[in-house]
């Protein structure tokens, strides 16, 4: 993770940075702290979340609007009963480059027979 915050923190001099992906850990895992920006509790980063609720890295979970659960299911494999699709657990991001963007949003949607729902976000560059 350290060398993701770093590469972005390199092309961040005169660009807009956005960096999404798969990082299997919880928001609250240290090893998120090179990307989280000083606003998010630990983050020592240049890197605001998309799907975060005034910079919180804890709460959230399944429908909240926020810190919205996009990995893992209730069954393996996933989606082949009712109601196994829903994630066990966030470790899906998508991070702006602080002072960047404003007005971001995240939302995770559904995806059948996946162990990841899909996660989108929208935002405005400055």
């Amino acid at each position: 993770m350290a060398f993701v915050a770093a590469r972005g923190r390199e092309m961040w001099s005169g660009n807009h940075v956005l960096i999404g992906g798969d990082f299997n850990v919880e928001p609250t895992d240290s090893k998120l702290n090179p990307m989280y920006s000083p606003e998010h509790s630990g983050g020592s980063g240049i890197f605001n979340e998309a799907d975060t609720n005034g910079f919180s890295r804890t709460g959230g979970g399944v429908g909240s609007g926020y810190n919205e659960y996009t990995g893992g299911c209730i069954h393996w494999p996933c989606g082949y009963r009712a109601n196994d699709w829903k994630p066990t657990g966030k470790i899906d991001y998508i991070f702006l480059s602080r002072y960047d963007f404003t007005g971001y949003y995240g939302d995770a949607t559904y995806a059948l027979r996946s162990d990841h729902t899909p996660l989108w976000a929208w935002a405005n560059y400055e």
